[in-house]
């Protein structure tokens, strides 16, 4: 909830044109040679002027995904494996050959050793004994072999790879997310995202849309433990009657993950370069350049997996927080006497979730597997103290300085999704995954949307 808050360094503000600004708020500027307009009180730094002159209390807002470029963090923290389960059985004991038991003896008036494991009449013949003795024994152990055989009527289903047999799990469904894989392995992913919103600023509306694509690489180091890169592309635009700002820019970054069978930790820290066009809409033409900045942005994700039978439940909390500079440019494309220089900003935003996802994993035949979820959850944006915006009439001098800081605003989050797997152990598995829904924001902001969905192969 950016606030751009006018207050005049060196004259009174005049009647206005606004255009959006970088960060997702609104810059009004005053009309050269206006003179009828009265500016704000000097200790009332929180008014703002609207197109007609008129003091306005209202301040600009932005929602949850900025005017800035760069990838949302749960765009990259739904990067998981593809969902399946199995573990490595035991391979059966050989069975061992048991010797027929002895026959009992006969009481003997002087005991003897025993000269053999078998007794025959005297009128049998010894081989024809042999024989019958061989052939028993055989029986007995092809019975053993028999009852080793493994039964999966019970435990699940039993695939075999190599030499080795496993067994897929069924229950706890914890371990959807804890133990993808037998082994640790490397996995690329690819996600694609968008959002948008529709903010009203002081009567006039701005239409705030967000989209890009990250691909990136994890590597486990362990069962409990991965680390990846990525890389991502975004861009932003923000438009209304006034003016509009279109960045688009390249980041990266690294990740981290640590889980347990109930409970993960995920972590990542990237950057982003951008550079776009601003316009400022006069009525004598438009007044624009191209600025560029960099952001920087870092993200917690904490979630307990919780085992509810046959369904699958993780309370989540994730914390974020980005930081965006913006570098000094000049306008052109209208007369000397309406062009600006804007001097360089910066603006810091820090947001919180607090969701819980709800989800029941669908089993359709050996190899695949349907995911289908929803999560609920209050979003959270809290007011950060930023610097100031100053611009400048190149021709005149006069200067003009609009202080920028953010305001507190909640929201309500619904969320679908649906993830499907198909499973190889001898070939690449591959995870495909869908998300999207609103967020209701409290206090008048409206409803933004957001969607997307990725890849990911496990080699």
């Amino acid at each position: 909830m950016l606030a751009l808050l006018s207050a005049p360094l060196t004259q009174p503000v005049q009647a206005q044109n606004c255009t959006p600004d970088p960060f997702g708020g609104e810059i009004c500027l005053p009309v050269p040679g206006d003179d009828q307009a009265e500016p704000p009180k000097p200790d009332d730094p929180g008014s703002s002027i609207d197109s007609s002159g008129s003091d306005n209390s209202d301040q600009p807002r932005i929602p949850v995904w900025s005017g800035i470029p760069g990838v949302p963090a749960g765009v990259i923290f739904d990067r998981r494996k593809p969902y399946r389960v199995f573990e490595p059985q035991e391979p059966a004991l050989e069975p061992t050959q048991t010797p027929a038991p002895e026959p009992a003896a006969e009481p003997q008036p002087t005991p003897e050793p025993i000269r053999a494991l078998w007794h025959k009449d005297s009128a049998l013949p010894e081989p024809v004994a042999l024989h019958y003795l061989n052939n028993h024994l055989r029986q007995q152990m092809l019975a053993q072999v028999q009852e080793s055989t493994i039964s999966t009527e019970d435990n699940g289903e039993i695939l075999r790879f190599g030499d080795t047999d496993y067994l897929e799990i069924l229950e706890p469904t914890t371990l959807l997310y804890s133990h993808p894989y037998v082994d640790p392995g490397l996995t690329a992913w690819v996600n694609g995202y968008g959002a948008g919103d529709r903010l009203k600023l002081n009567n006039r509306t701005i239409d705030l849309n967000n989209g890009g694509v990250v691909f990136g690489l994890d590597m486990d180091l362990s069962d409990t433990f991965s680390v990846g890169l990525y890389g991502n592309y975004s861009s932003t635009d923000t438009s209304s009657s006034s003016g509009s700002w279109n960045p688009n820019g390249w980041g990266g970054g690294v990740t981290a993950d640590w889980w347990t069978d109930s409970f993960y930790v995920q972590g990542l820290f990237g950057g982003n370069s951008f550079s776009g066009r601003q316009e400022r809409k006069l009525n004598n033409g438009t007044a624009s350049g191209d600025r560029n900045g960099n952001s920087w942005n870092a993200a917690v994700r904490l979630g307990a997996p919780i085992d509810a039978g046959s369904v699958y439940l993780e309370p989540q909390a994730q914390f974020s927080w980005t930081g965006a500079t913006m570098n000094s440019f000049s306008e052109s494309g209208v007369s000397r006497d309406e062009q600006l220089r804007f001097s360089g900003s910066n603006a810091d935003l820090f947001g919180t979730e607090l969701a819980i996802k709800i989800g029941v994993p669908l089993r359709s035949d050996e190899r695949s597997l349907f995911f289908p979820s929803l999560r609920l959850g209050w979003i959270a944006n809290w007011g950060q103290g930023n610097g100031n915006q100053t611009v400048r009439f190149i021709e005149s001098g006069e200067s003009y300085s609009y202080g920028m800081s953010t305001e507190n605003a909640n929201g309500l989050l619904v969320e679908a999704g649906l993830d499907y797997t198909t499973f190889n152990f001898s070939d690449t598995s591959v995870g495909v995954f869908v998300r999207g829904g609103p967020v209701f924001w409290g206090s008048g902001l409206g409803t933004s949307w957001r969607a997307w969905g990725g890849l990911s192969l496990d080699f």
